[in-house]
């Protein structure tokens, strides 16, 4: 009975150590761009439509 134990025990932790490994994402390493809206004075939001 111990024996079977350590025999099923010693298969599971070969199973947990073999395991094959996911493969790796090729673009990991590649950043996004970032996305930034206009500055200064192009920022500026028109609340109501100007009067003409």
């Amino acid at each position: 009975m111990i024996r079977v134990s350590i025999s099923k025990l010693s298969s599971f932790v070969r199973r947990l150590l073999h395991r094959n490994p996911e493969p790796m994402d090729p673009y990991t390493s590649v950043r996004q761009p970032l996305k930034r809206g206009p500055a200064g004075r192009g920022a500026a939001v028109a609340l109501e439509e100007p009067r003409a």
